[in-house]
C-alpha cells in the first residue's frame, strides 16, 4: 500500500489544478488505488516460494518421520514396518520394494507378493502405510523401500533383520529344600518381554504364591528371572523359558 501511495501522491503534485468534476475524480483515483493493490497481492501470490524448512508448507508428498527404519524380529513373530507420507496427491501411489531382488511388493493397498504373508494396512484418511510381514522368516532379512512416484522419486529405505531366538537358562540343577530357587533365562534378542513365559515340566508358572517372575530389557537381549521360596520336592522337574 505504501507503494500505491507514494504514485497517487506523485500524480497529485503534477497536476497544476483540480479538476472541474472534483467528486468524480477522487472515485477514479480510490478505484484506481484499489486496483493497483488487488494487482499487486495477485503478483505477491503468484511469486510465493514454499520454505523449504518447513515441508508442511509445500503441496508435495514428504515422508514424515517413521520412528526406528532398523527393525529386529524373531523366526515367526509379525513384522511392522512403517512408512508415513504426508500430502498425498491424488496421482500419486505409495509403493514397497525388496531390495534384493527389486521386487515390487504393492502400490497403494493393491499388494503383487503371491506370498499370503505380506499385507499393507492403511487407515482410511492416515498417513500411514504399513508393509506387515506374518510369520517372518530369515529369508525375509533385507532392505525394502517405501516409495512414493513422484517426480522425482522420493524413497525411504528400512532394515529388517529376522532371527532365530535363542535362551539359555542358568543357574544350579540341585537345591536343598527349604532353600530358594533361582533361575535366569538369557534370550539373545531384546524387545521379547511381552513374550517369555516360565514352564515347570509342561505346566506355565503362575506368578503367585513363593512364584517369582521378572523380566528386563537388555542392550541387545532380554532377561528373565524366576524365584520360587521355600522349595519343596514338587517343585523338582524340568524348568523352560
Amino acid at each position: 500500500m505504501k507503494k500505491q501511495v507514494r504514485k497517487s501522491e506523485a500524480h497529485l503534485q503534477a497536476a497544476p489544478f483540480f479538476p472541474v468534476n472534483f467528486p468524480q475524480y477522487c472515485k477514479s483515483l480510490v478505484r484506481n488505488l484499489k486496483e493497483g493493490a488487488a494487482e499487486d497481492e495477485e503478483n505477491d501470490e503468484n511469486n510465493a516460494r514454499p520454505d523449504d524448512n518447513y515441508p508442511e508448507l509445500t503441496a508435495v508428498p514428504y515422508f514424515m518421520s517413521p520412528g526406528s527404519r532398523n527393525i529386529t524380529v524373531a523366526v515367526g513373530q509379525t513384522a511392522y514396518l512403517h512408512c508415513r507420507v504426508a500430502q498425498l496427491i491424488d496421482t500419486a501411489k505409495v509403493s514397497w520394494i525388496r531390495k534384493k531382488d527389486l521386487h515390487v511388493l504393492s502400490s497403494g493397498l493393491v499388494v503383487f507378493a503371491s506370498d499370503q504373508r505380506f499385507q499393507v494396512n492403511h487407515p482410511e484418511k492416515s498417513e500411514n502405510w504399513t508393509l506387515q510381514i506374518r510369520y517372518a522368516q530369515t529369508r525375509d532379512s533385507g532392505i525394502y523401500e517405501c516409495q512414493v512416484n513422484t517426480e522425482p522419486k522420493i524413497f525411504m529405505g528400512y532394515t529388517l533383520n529376522v532371527v532365530e531366538s535363542k535362551a539359555t537358562i542358568l543357574g544350579p540343577e540341585y537345591v536343598k529344600t527349604g532353600s530358594t530357587i533361582n533361575l535366569t533365562c538369557v534370550i539373545n534378542q531384546a524387545h521379547m518381554s511381552g513374550l517369555v513365559y516360565w514352564y515347570h515340566n509342561k505346566d506355565i508358572l503362575a506368578y503367585e504364591g513363593p512364584v517369582t517372575i521378572s523380566t528386563r530389557e537388555e542392550r541387545q537381549r532380554t532377561v528373565s528371572h524366576l524365584t520360587i521360596r521355600e522349595a519343596t520336592p514338587k517343585n523338582s522337574g524340568n524348568y523352560t523359558c
